[in-house]
């Protein structure tokens, strides 16, 4: 079964999904600066630092979510 969307929700997953094709290439251009020869500045660092925590966030989330979703449909069918 589906749900019916808003405007306004289909606006906040076309706007997730171009956060997440800027993490994205941001990620791709601090691997390519981490790959050449010299000093990284505390920024890049930085930066990797979040995208790192941000990916780990979101795996935690849907693992909740999951978890969250068995036990709601198995409750609903508890005799």
């Amino acid at each position: 079964m589906r749900i019916p969307q808003s405007y306004i929700q289909k606006c906040k997953v076309v706007g997730h999904v171009f956060q997440s094709i800027f993490i994205f290439v941001g990620l791709c251009i601090t691997i390519a600066v981490f790959t050449k020869d010299g000093e990284t500045g505390g920024a890049t660092r930085y930066y990797l630092a979040l995208v790192r925590q941000h990916i780990l966030w979101e795996r935690k989330r849907k693992k909740e979510l999951r978890a969250n979703s068995i036990c709601s449909a198995s409750s609903r069918y508890q005799p």
